[in-house]
Parts: structure tokens; sequence; C-alpha cells
């Protein structure tokens, strides 16, 4: 027999999919700040390269 509210609570957790999707988010925002950083950090570098040449 099914317990009253059992379906309830698992139709208010969250679906897998929407988890995946969120943490997939997460990482791709958190790959493209690493990227940004280390776009800058070769930009930087490069200028510290010109002017102490």
């Amino acid at each position: 027999m099914r317990q009253p509210g059992y379906g309830q609570m698992v139709a208010r957790s969250p679906p897998l999919d929407q988890v995946v999707a969120v943490e997939g988010r997460l990482t791709s925002g958190l790959a493209r700040t690493v990227g940004n950083i280390e776009q800058d950090w070769t930009i930087a570098s490069g200028m510290i390269y010109l002017f102490s040449v």
C-alpha cells in the first residue's frame, strides 16, 4: 500500500535532469571564468614582455 503524502514528497523534490542542468551551467560558468582569467593573463604577460624589451 502507498503511504499518503509519498507522491507529493517525490513530486516536490527537483527532477534529476533539472539538477544536472544547473550543475552543468555552474561548471560551464566556472570554466568560462577560468578561460577569461587565462586570456587576461596572456594579454598582461604579453604587455609586460613588450614593455620590458
